[in-house]
């Protein structure tokens, strides 16, 4: 070898190191990248099933209270924490029928989901107009 080549911080430790001082850090290198890949790829893919799987009991939620719905049965609060399958979804039901919310929390209301007031008029919040208006 040069000495131009065994300039620098890699040349320097290659020209005092023994073989196996530089074996066992390339071996050491080589299984410590091994591990942070392996540890990046295992906590995204888990992190994708719990997201699925959360995904997944929110649309069952959905899909028992629209069912309940639409069977035109009463809805109450009481009714809500019987549809839902995971006692831990907090769930709000907004009927513009009535312009109540139904709830049901796990525990207390947090402050920025208590309302101050009734909710404005469907037709305000949806951009909807009512067609009976305008025969009369």
């Amino acid at each position: 070898m040069s000495k131009k080549s065994e300039k620098g911080i890699v040349g320097g430790l290659r020209r005092h190191m023994a073989i196996a001082k530089r074996t066992t850090l390339l071996y050491g290198g080589i299984f410590s990248l091994s591990l942070l890949f392996l540890s990046v790829f295992i906590t995204w893919n888990l992190s994708g099933l719990q997201q699925n799987s959360m995904r997944r009991q929110l649309m069952d939620t959905v899909t028992n209270i629209r069912t309940h719905l639409e069977a035109g049965e009463e809805f109450n609060d009481d009714t809500l924490a019987q549809l839902l399958d995971n006692k831990y979804v907090e769930v709000s039901v907004y009927s513009f029928a009535e312009n109540r919310t139904y709830s049901n929390f796990v525990g207390e209301i947090p402050p920025f989901i208590r309302q101050s007031g009734p909710l404005p008029p469907k037709e305000e919040i949806c951009g909807e107009e009512d067609d009976d208006d305008d025969e009369d």
